[in-house]
């Protein structure tokens, strides 16, 4: 069974051409192509006539397979060269969610979540993450943490902090699944959330703290729900109906995009060496 197109493939055709014209694809090809003949030279460079053709073919495949990945779904390509962040472009801001984007925009966000989520187990990614949230800053300045990768665009301190208002509406949300039916689930705007509850918040290791703890709690909560109590369903003010289930593999791809954002502010900020 061939692999699902990506998201930009099917909700953008035109998208996809673009994005493989764009100086950040083109050197991310490059760095993708260089990395498989890094593992195939030393093996190329002892085989016989029968192994290196055997050898040729899977450098070839495996190169494929690095391309393939080579999708603006993944937020990490989503960089100020890549061309795909220009106001006017139809992709330029579909990883983000914003308050009061139209429906069409709210649908799309969901479906990018859910794509890089894939296969993953939502309950093993949400394991993983207050650790892997610790690594993405360690090592950071104070003064790295607080500097916006862009003007208008969040820190990582701020993207911490969003993470532990998000973790505390997403219990919430949760519980009132749980034990309500079909409760109504009010969106919110989380850059008013950002600018307006941590202007003057620069404790990182209390909103770390806070993240693993309320994390745990509902972790605690989720791995004891059955398969039907996963089938509950609460009905969110932007995107309708949705599942518990849903909620948990959401939260999960919420996680990973922001892992994401957090490595490309750090190579924004953090002078290399």
């Amino acid at each position: 069974m061939s692999p699902p197109r990506p998201v930009t493939d099917r909700f953008f055709p035109e998208g996809r051409e673009q994005w493989e014209a764009s100086p950040e694809y083109r050197r991310r090809r490059q760095e993708a192509i260089a990395a498989v003949d890094a593992r195939y030279a030393p093996l190329l460079a002892g085989a016989g006539p029968i192994g290196r053709l055997w050898l040729l073919w899977q450098r070839r495949r495996a190169i494929e397979r690095e391309l393939e990945t080579l999708s603006p779904t993944d937020a990490c390509f989503l960089t100020a060269d890549s061309g795909l962040l220009e106001s006017g472009h139809p992709m330029s801001s579909y990883l983000s969610n914003r308050a009061g984007d139209p429906p069409d925009q709210v649908k799309l966000y969901t479906a990018a979540l859910l794509e890089t989520l894939g296969e993953r187990d939502p309950l093993e990614v949400m394991r993983a993450m207050p650790v892997a949230l610790r690594e993405a800053i360690a090592g950071v300045s104070p003064e790295e943490l607080a500097a916006p990768e862009a003007p208008g665009k969040w820190s990582m301190r701020q993207v911490v902090q969003h993470l532990s208002d998000s973790e505390l509406v997403g219990g919430f949300r949760f519980r009132m699944v749980l034990a309500h039916d079909r409760p109504a689930l009010a969106g919110y705007d989380q850059d008013l959330w950002v600018e307006r509850l941590h202007r003057d918040d620069v404790d990182l290791e209390a909103a770390l703290a806070e993240f693993t703890a309320v994390r745990r709690a509902n972790l605690r909560l989720l791995e004891r729900t059955a398969p039907e109590d996963r089938e509950r369903v609460g009905v969110h003010s932007e995107r309708g109906e949705e599942s518990l289930g849903h909620l948990m593999r959401l939260y999960a791809a919420h996680d990973l995009i922001h892992l994401r954002q957090l490595a490309r502010i750090r190579q924004a900020v953090v002078p290399s060496h």
